[in-house]
């Protein structure tokens, strides 16, 4: 069974492609959305199921763990929600969309089961490529200048990741005939030289930050977001975060000395684009980009856990992850739906909110205030334990005994960031909107499921952690 849903995004992929007659959108919307609804409730079954194993598909080897099988939850859990709530945001090219996005999905399950590291990298190239694809297909306004520049950056990190992983390190899988797996790293490692080791090791490191968007090697943060449509963004920041927790976890089980090593250059790194992303987010003027850039702050934020080195260290960064992308995708949905009704992202267009049943406000103030750390919301308590984690470890350098300051300052600072958005939006604008800023009822059914989600991931931390 397991192979059969491994590949089953793929044959919906190609059935959906080749089938020239259908036209109607509404028809393949409700194909595309049955087949998404189908695939999570097998995801669920074999998240319940199922426990660890391994098996092949074409010679290459797959690794079902319980990480990666709340990996799979999750991203199957992000397609579903998106392929519902697109009626709203997908206008046009339906049948290219939803069969891109069967692909998508299919090359993301991919990743997470794949051991062998050069179909990782060849499966990442293609997502690269379908993002790219997506993006070109789908953008407003006639200016492909910063898509194009998207896609040239992720090929050249890759390329350069490649090199790294690939000098030296690679050969001796090949020479020795030893197949070239996340599983067999742990085994052999010690019989590489230390430099192709390093080599391999920053490769990785490069691979993660750009699946994680930080800077430099992804502009896509600092850049104008002209000319880009927000659905497409936001589902290409999903599926890198997701990918980019994947890589990550495969690498600290094998590179966890590396990481200890290297850990004050690590955390000099990630503090100098904690600070640009939190300087980032209190500029408060594009909702987008207010968005991105404390979301790439949080990432940030969970990544300084992984320094305590104790073993629910990948366990509590999953968590926070899948925390993250479920708050990010409500606030996303939220500010998509208002720039629908308002024509714009800026705040300073906003009007005040028009909205008799109060829904609007509703689950505008939960979204930015969950962003906000407030207690008993999901953000909040993953939050929380990253903090437990980061202070009640004893680093050796003086480095990581200082960044955990800089950390609560900038989260007060992204407090202060994101309280001062939802007083843009819900408390400032005076003139009062001329239309309803009511939602559809998709969309009202979607924000529901997503603010229960938050609400439950709050409650039960521990017990979903132990899951982990």
């Amino acid at each position: 069974m397991l192979k059969i849903y491994t590949i089953l995004p793929f044959f919906f992929a190609l059935i959906l492609s080749i089938s020239v007659f259908l036209k109607n959108p509404v028809y393949i919307r409700r194909i595309a959305k049955t087949f998404f609804i189908v695939q999570f409730i097998i995801t669920c079954i074999v998240f319940f199921c199922f426990q660890e194993t391994n098996f092949s598909i074409l010679n290459f080897d797959f690794n079902f763990t319980r990480h990666n099988q709340c990996l799979l939850f999750l991203s199957n859990f992000m397609f579903f929600i998106f392929s519902i709530i697109s009626k709203s945001f997908i206008l046009k090219l339906h049948r290219l969309f939803y069969s891109t996005n069967f692909l998508l999905l299919g090359l993301i399950n991919l990743l997470i089961l794949c051991d062998n590291i050069f179909l990782f990298l060849i499966s990442l190239f293609w997502i690269f490529i379908i993002e790219y694809f997506l993006s070109i297909s789908f953008f407003e306004k006639k200016e492909t200048n910063t898509i194009n520049l998207r896609l040239i950056n992720s090929l050249v990190v890759l390329f350069i990741s490649t090199a790294l992983i690939i000098k030296d390190f690679a050969r001796y899988f090949l020479l020795n005939d030893i197949d070239f797996t996340f599983s067999n790293l742990s085994q052999n490692i010690y019989k590489i030289d230390d430099l192709a080791i390093i080599f391999a090791f920053f490769g990785f490191v490069i691979l993660i930050s750009r699946l994680f968007n930080l800077i430099p090697f992804n502009c896509k943060n600092l850049i104008t977001t002209q000319g880009i449509n927000p659905f497409i963004f936001c589902l290409n920041n999903i599926c890198a975060v997701i990918l980019g927790c994947c890589l990550f976890s495969n690498c600290y089980y094998t590179f966890d000395y590396l990481f200890y090593q290297f850990q004050d250059i690590l955390a000099i790194y990630l503090l100098i684009n904690f600070i640009i992303f939190t300087i980032l987010t209190l500029r408060q003027k594009n909702l987008l980009k207010f968005l991105s850039n404390i979301f790439c702050a949080n990432i940030i934020l969970g990544i300084f856990s992984i320094f305590s080195f104790v073993d629910d260290t990948i366990s509590t960064f999953t968590y926070f992850i899948f925390v993250l992308c479920i708050s990010y995708c409500l606030c996303a949905f939220v500010f998509m739906i208002l720039q629908d009704k308002f024509k714009t992202f800026e705040l300073e267009d906003f009007k005040k909110i028009n909205d008799k049943s109060r829904l609007s406000q509703f689950f505008c103030a939960i979204s930015i205030l969950n962003f906000a750390n407030v207690p008993l919301l999901a953000l909040y308590s993953a939050t929380f334990i990253c903090f437990m984690m980061i202070f009640s470890t004893e680093y050796d350098g003086i480095i990581l005994n200082i960044v955990p300051y800089f950390l609560i300052l900038g989260l007060f600072l992204i407090t202060l960031s994101a309280f001062g958005v939802l007083y843009k939006i819900l408390i400032a604008p005076i003139e009062k909107s001329t239309s309803s800023t009511s939602f559809c009822n998709h969309q009202i059914i979607i924000c529901i499921i997503l603010t229960l989600t938050i609400i439950l991931l709050s409650i039960y931390p521990q017990y979903l952690l132990n899951q982990m």
